[in-house]
């Protein structure tokens, strides 16, 4: 027989599918069946069953230790609690789901990571013909959001571009939607409906047309941003309060970096999963986290804009010279607490008064922050933009609001002298527990009894508490209340009276305390908007001079951007390395006498560190930073596109050789001429002859089809060839120094290729057995050296037309191209055997 508890429970449950509800049960958190086995399994606390049925609970006070927790793993949370008294419930006690919180609906500072964004996204996939995707991204613990429309293929790159928290997509989706790594929540297609996603806009913001949102003609951006927004609006029990704009964005706008470039570049993470030494890293010298997260934000989408990047360079060289205003604005900012996050809490009515008080002292430190920006002396054609960003809006009424009314006393929620009323219960308060004090003092005497105290409990209230050896001495007006183990606890007519007085006192306190705060939180978030204006300059400019300091600390130059073709690095180096080793600076040329640089030279040389740091150097640039040279010429560049190492991905059945492929048919297949292409030893995952006709026809087909600006790592040597069959094809080699047996690494960029690999001696560094490396070494003087060994293990491969080669990958050559590349493949062989 079900009982009138599990009715309500049940009944609470069947409104929130997929969420754990977290059943108030006086002093603890109670979860049954699947909720229960979920509960026991991600905090591994104990499961226990009563007729059957799993149950495992949580203390309520250690919710703020728990939900953390389930939220990092990915659950959605239904916070039930107890809305009435249970002393004056008349059968079952009320329970109601107060609170919903989700992985991308967070904004607790326990669940959240101050440096990083928490993304929420809302994906509508439409039923044209060419399969185009509306994707809204919010920041909801912010109110940052935005919105674009694309190609289906492209859906991919960019999540992993915002590596979402939560995912919202339409239950119909749910078959045609692929496996992801992602955490997707699927919702009732009501929320994706054109219509009700463009009223739930228009309700929103208050506004009868989405012209003023860049939406008109987006249906796809306008459906998944409703969406996002009811999705909001349903977790946080019917209003968004925090989120202001929503921001269209076209991604031709910025510079294009593919998950796999993102991943070979370190951007964020290193190879082994790690946050240090990665370029994010490095560029992330802010002092707020507002700060933090802008870098990362920059840093995902880069700017493709001359203006907008000038502006910030500009910035930043102004910020360098004025050091005297760079130190001032070090300083403002240390003041400035997480704004965006505050205000985001107090909109909810979830901030507590030491983050109000951290509010009030940030405006007032907004003060200090542009006097420092204002004092900055001119050292470029233009800083406007900095003293634009120094210009905040006039948020000095709600500092004094939150001082006159928020109290910073412990324990305490108002300011005295905000409310009379309040201010009386808190002195009869006051007064009552001196009171206390003094009637403890007059019994004492009055009894004799030294030890007498008068106490206080929840459950009795007050009382005086009088030990076992001084029982004697009770006078006959005490009425025992309670006996312990070590005393007797009474009470006197007199104590009563002052208690009914005190405990009503209190009560009234509290509840009209809760009321005034309450009303305090709706009147500050009402400056919403402008708090959010200044919190985004604020960290715009913490980046800025991020920046500015990354470029006094480490010697960086300002890049000239231009919109040529030229791509010129003088004495360049890598941002990451530089800061671990003694580092060998490099230039590169890329230009129209010079689209692409074929790199030969022996493993540990620094091949990949030069082509990395060119990459990183380009991006570095369209994010408005200095770059580490001596000297940058760098044009506006539409992707960065990288080929660096090589995996199995045995799940999904992929071979190394296979991946390899794969991603170098992305390449040619999305490159162009202002693309910037980085290859790092293609073709080594088959046999040398197929390896080396595959890069052979990939160098030229970048070369006569795609112009893209290029730099190719290789240790097929034959490939110095193509230098003499293409004017823009430049050989280079990074030098080593031969001494007796040795070689010494240069790492040292120069002109002309090279014939050897030191494969040999790189391997006695790695430490293989000294009969190994005697041995090859043997095999290779046999074969008359590195040269002959390639030709010999050449004539032992089955050779392959160019266009089963080309199959690998994509396209097969021209008619024209085959030719000339089997020719050219003959002539390097024939030279080799002279």
């Amino acid at each position: 027989m079900i009982t009138p508890l599990m009715n309500q429970y049940f009944s609470i449950k069947a409104q929130y599918k997929g969420y754990i509800v977290l059943f108030r049960m006086g002093d603890f958190y109670e979860t049954f069946y699947e909720d229960a086995q979920q509960l026991s399994q991600d905090l591994q606390i104990t499961l226990t069953k009563r007729d059957n049925m799993p149950l495992a609970g949580i203390p309520y006070h250690a919710l703020d230790t728990y939900l953390p927790k389930l939220i990092n793993k990915g659950r959605r949370v239904a916070i039930c609690e107890q809305v009435e008294d249970p002393k004056h419930a008349k059968g079952i006690v009320k329970r109601e789901v107060v609170r919903l919180v989700t992985p991308g609906t967070a904004i607790e500072s326990s669940i959240l990571q101050d440096k990083a964004s928490n993304y929420l996204c809302a994906v509508h996939i439409g039923s044209d013909s060419n399969r185009t995707v509306g994707l809204s991204i919010c920041d909801f613990s912010t109110g940052d959001f935005f919105t674009t429309q694309f190609p289906l293929p492209r859906l991919a790159e960019e999540l992993d571009y915002f590596s979402p928290v939560e995912i919202i997509m339409a239950e119909s989706a749910k078959g045609a939607t692929p496996k992801s790594k992602h955490n997707i929540i699927y919702v009732d297609d009501r929320f994706f409906w054109e219509k009700n996603a463009e009223d739930t806009i228009k309700e929103t913001f208050g506004v009868v047309t989405l012209k003023g949102f860049d939406l008109e003609g987006r249906p796809l951006a306008i459906v998944s941003s409703g969406a996002l927004l009811m999705y909001l609006k349903e977790t946080q029990r019917g209003s968004v309060r925090n989120i202001s704009k929503i921001s269209y964005y076209e991604k031709q706008n910025y510079l294009i970096i593919d998950p796999a470039t993102r991943r070979n570049l370190e951007l964020e993470r290193t190879a082994s999963g790690d946050k240090l030494n990665t370029l994010l890293f490095i560029l992330d010298q802010t002092i707020t986290s507002m700060g933090s997260r802008k870098v990362h934000k920059l840093l995902q989408l880069p700017l493709r804009d001359m203006a907008e990047i000038n502006k910030r360079l500009d910035s930043v060289a102004a910020l360098m010279g004025s050091r005297s205003a760079y130190g001032d604005l070090r300083i403002a900012l240390q003041s400035v607490y997480d704004m965006e996050r505050i205000m985001t809490r107090i909109a909810y009515g979830r901030a507590i008064p030491r983050e109000v008080l951290a509010l009030a002292m940030s405006i007032r430190a907004l003060k200090a922050v542009s006097l420092s920006v204002s004092s900055i002396v001119p050292v470029t054609r233009n800083h406007s933009y900095l003293l634009e960003l120094g210009t905040f809006p006039d948020l000095t009424p709600l500092a004094e609001l939150i001082e006159t009314g928020v109290s910073g006393e412990e324990g305490e929620l108002i300011h005295t002298g905000y409310n009379p009323e309040l201010d009386t219960y808190r002195a009869l308060m006051n007064d009552g527990r001196g009171w206390m004090l003094q009637y403890e003092q007059k019994e004492r005497k009055r009894t004799g009894i030294k030890s007498l105290k008068v106490r206080f409990t929840k459950v009795f209230g007050y009382f005086i508490d009088v030990t076992r050896a001084n029982l004697s001495n009770v006078p006959p007006d005490y009425t025992r209340r309670q006996t312990t183990l070590n005393s007797e606890r009474y009470i006197t007519a007199e104590l009563k009276e002052m208690e009914d007085k005190l405990l009503n006192a209190e009560e009234r306190f509290l509840e009209l305390e809760k009321k005034l705060y309450a009303e305090l939180l709706e009147k500050i978030s009402k400056h919403t908007p402008q708090a959010q204006e200044a919190a985004d300059k604020v960290s715009m400019l913490d980046c800025l001079h991020a920046f500015a300091s990354l470029a006094i600390t480490n010697s960086y130059c300002r890049p000239e951007m231009h919109t040529g073709y030229e791509l010129s690095i003088e004495d360049g180096r890598h941002p990451v390395v530089e800061r671990l080793t003694r580092f060998v600076p490099n230039d590169t040329n890329l230009g129209e006498d010079a689209k692409i640089m074929l790199i030969t030279g022996p493993n540990m040389a620094g091949k990949s560190t030069i082509l990395r740091q060119v990459a990183l150097i380009t991006l570095m640039a369209h994010i408005g930073s200095f770059v580490p040279a001596k000297k940058a010429k760098v044009p506006l560049t539409d992707r960065i596109f990288t080929r660096i190492g090589a995996s199995d991905d045995i799940s999904k059945g992929t071979s190394t050789f296979l991946a390899e492929m794969s991603e170098v048919a992305y390449i040619l297949n999305n490159a162009t001429p202002e693309s910037l292409i980085i290859l790092d030893e293609i073709g080594r995952g088959t046999s040398t002859y197929d390896g080396l006709s595959i890069a052979w026809a990939v160098v030229e087909h970048i070369y006569r089809r795609l112009g893209a600006k290029t730099m190719f790592a290789t240790h097929y040597h034959q490939l110095n060839a193509i230098e003499e069959e293409f004017e823009g094809v430049k050989n280079f080699n990074v030098a080593v120094k031969e001494v007796g047996d040795e070689i010494i690494f240069m790492h040292k960029l120069v002109h002309g290729g090279t014939d050897r690999s030191y494969g040999i001696y790189v391997s006695k560094l790695a430490g293989l057995p000294a009969d190994v490396i005697a041995r090859a070494t043997e095999i290779m003087h046999t074969f008359g050296g590195e040269k002959q060994i390639g030709i010999a293990m050449e004539k032992k491969e089955k050779q392959r037309t160019l266009d089963e080669y080309m199959a690998e990958f994509g396209e097969p050559p021209t008619p024209g191209e085959k030719k000339a590349g089997e020719a050219a493949l003959s002539k390097e062989t024939e030279k080799q055997k002279q």
